[in-house]
């Protein structure tokens, strides 16, 4: 599911705690990543279970009409998620989670194909707009023939500008 209106207009609002963070989520929305270990979803139960909430979160997590309330993995900047971006399994190239969605915005637009780790595996992101790094993802998965999974943020994109037969 994607990120709820109420989460968008605080991603987008200057004077908001939450300003341009990656990890906005909350009750409505869920997380933006993959955070769960186990189950029930209580934060001892999720990859931010060592995270503790500051007090402004922690606030918002006991507050019966906030929509945050009992959301166990809503962090803000002053309790952040730690981010980093690697070119290989323990080689740090970024560490900014702050700068890290437009450093990572680039690599797309030069056509990188780049890997989100989750509990899942990996969610691989590329530009399928870009012909050629999607031609490479194909060969580098050895699925020439095989359906991926796309996301777009609507159909108009989805159909508008791509040329199918590489899909």
């Amino acid at each position: 599911m994607g990120i709820c209106e109420n989460c968008k207009t605080e991603l987008f609002d200057r004077n908001n705690r939450r300003f341009k963070y990656a990890s906005i989520s909350c009750q409505k929305c869920g997380p933006r990543y993959s955070l769960v270990a186990g189950l029930p979803t209580d934060r001892n139960n999720t990859t931010m279970r060592s995270l503790p909430m500051c007090k402004t979160c922690q606030h918002e997590f006991n507050d019966l009409n906030n929509p945050r309330h009992n959301n166990q993995i809503h962090p803000c900047w002053d309790c952040e998620i730690p981010v980093y971006l690697f070119n290989s399994p323990k080689i740090i190239v970024f560490e900014n989670g702050d700068n890290i969605i437009n450093r990572i915005i680039r690599e797309l637009k030069m056509g990188r194909i780049l890997g989100v780790k989750g509990i899942g595996g990996y969610l691989l992101l590329c530009d399928t707009t870009n012909i050629e790094t999607f031609i490479q993802l194909r060969a580098r998965l050895r699925k020439s023939r095989k359906p991926f999974i796309l996301m777009y943020p609507d159909t108009d994109m989805a159909y508008g500008d791509l040329d199918l037969k590489h899909f």
